[in-house]
């Protein structure tokens, strides 16, 4: 997995269920390939924008995140806004859409593609700015058609302080039952 994220520790992977986690750990992706976890990930022009600021000489496309929902935010919304849209509700065009997760990021968007030159600032500011998360993992409530310029509409979770409260501390003791348990692994196929 080290060597999937190209990095010493791994990311914060809170964000990805228990049992997304256990098909992982089943299914993994072989070394050089790459998978991606979610059906559909989607993308925020703000957030491009936000990285873009916060690392200037970093090459921030959107095709080197290969989203396959890119929503246009206003001008002058700055920030990982979709980061805060986990739980909820996407209405777009005739589809519904449920918002599982954020994107954990593996090394991919900083490696070289189809005229894009590799560029380690990428994962540097998405290390150093969201705990190498862009974007967030999507799933289809209600399948349709969505055409560009559909309206977006959000409907956010419906869930009580408390319970977010409880999700975050949730949250931090999975990140490091999967660390631990990824240690765990590396230490035994090191062993072989």
């Amino acid at each position: 997995m080290k060597k999937q994220f190209a990095t010493k520790e791994l990311p914060d992977m809170s964000s990805v269920s228990w049992r997304m986690m256990m098909e992982l750990a089943i299914f993994t992706t072989p070394l050089g390939r790459y998978h991606d976890v979610y059906p559909l990930h989607l993308l925020t022009s703000g957030s491009l924008e936000t990285l873009k600021e916060l690392e200037p000489e970093g090459d921030f496309r959107v095709e080197r995140f290969r989203p396959n929902l890119l929503i246009e935010t206003p001008q002058g919304v700055a920030g990982f806004e979709e980061f805060q849209w986990v739980d909820g509700k996407l209405y777009i065009g005739e589809v519904v859409l449920k918002v599982v997760s954020r994107t954990v990021r593996c090394s991919m968007p900083a490696q070289p593609q189809v005229a894009i030159t590799k560029d380690a600032k990428v994962l540097r500011a998405l290390e150093a700015h969201t705990q190498r998360h862009l974007g967030v993992n999507i799933s289809v409530l209600k399948p349709g058609m969505i055409r560009e310029g559909d309206a977006v509409r959000l409907e956010p979770s419906n869930r009580s302080d408390a319970l977010r409260r409880v999700d975050a501390l949730s949250s931090k003791v999975r990140n490091r039952a999967i660390q631990s348990s990824f240690k765990l692994i590396d230490r035994l196929t090191n062993r072989r």
